[in-house]
């Protein structure tokens, strides 16, 4: 599926191919860092004392960013 969208991508003219080359090194540097601090973050956010507000402030940020389009009357 990923390479169908890729590949679309560039037979549409959306992207150049140096595009989605530099796209999927992106992702890859992306993924590599999540995969080293990944454990860190879960063991700061689950077991460390700032664990609930860290989680409370996310869960808003969430219905805020959910609710941003639309219109409040």
């Amino acid at each position: 599926m990923v390479y169908l969208k890729l590949s679309a991508r560039i037979y549409l003219g959306m992207h150049s191919l140096t595009d989605v080359i530099a796209g999927i090194g992106f992702g890859f540097v992306i993924l590599s860092f999540w995969l080293a601090v990944h454990d860190h973050v879960d063991a700061f956010v689950v077991s460390g004392q700032n664990g609930t507000s860290i989680y409370l402030i996310a869960r808003i940020l969430q219905i805020l960013e959910s609710h941003k389009d639309k219109v409040w009357h």
